[in-house]
């Protein structure tokens, strides 16, 4: 890819980053280690990035609670999906429980939307766990980024 279009990509893939380390990412025994992975693959039409860690995810009953109105209780878990994933990439939105350096200001996840959709392309959050059984109201999620091909030029 072009170093702009490249640069914009580390941006996002910083953003989320300090999000799995400063909200998603917990002490894990010797056993098991905190991990994140990243796949890229790209076709004709466009390129995919997938993101995710092994951690906690992200506290959907404290989520739903900051936009409580709308919420779609009973809905299904496509309706309830759609909502969290507005509100998920909201401006000004934050789980966090204080405010630090890198986190709680609202602005990592509304910021990495604002790259992709500038490059063309989408972000989707989707919630792929049970809430966990030891942190009630968490779940996991996979954020994936799609960006038209056309949109990346090879560098020279």
């Amino acid at each position: 890819v072009d170093i702009e279009t490249g640069s914009q990509l580390d941006d996002c893939l910083l953003h989320m980053l300090t999000n799995s380390l400063d909200h998603g990412l917990r002490a894990f025994d010797d056993q098991e280690r905190s991990k994140i992975f990243i796949s890229v693959k790209q076709n004709q039409s466009k390129l995919v990035l997938r993101y995710r860690d092994n951690g906690r995810g992200v506290n959907v009953e404290k989520l739903s609670s900051l936009i409580s109105e709308g919420f779609p209780v009973d809905g299904s878990r496509e309706q309830k999906d759609s909502f969290l994933n507005k509100a998920l990439f909201s401006v000004g939105l934050s789980t966090a429980a204080e405010v630090t350096e890198f986190s709680g200001r609202g602005v990592g996840m509304s910021a990495v939307q604002g790259i992709v959709r500038g490059l063309g392309g989408e972000i989707h959050a989707e919630f792929f766990s049970e809430p966990y059984q030891d942190e009630a109201g968490f779940q996991q999620i996979l954020f994936q980024i799609s960006i038209p091909s056309q949109r990346l030029q090879m560098a020279s």
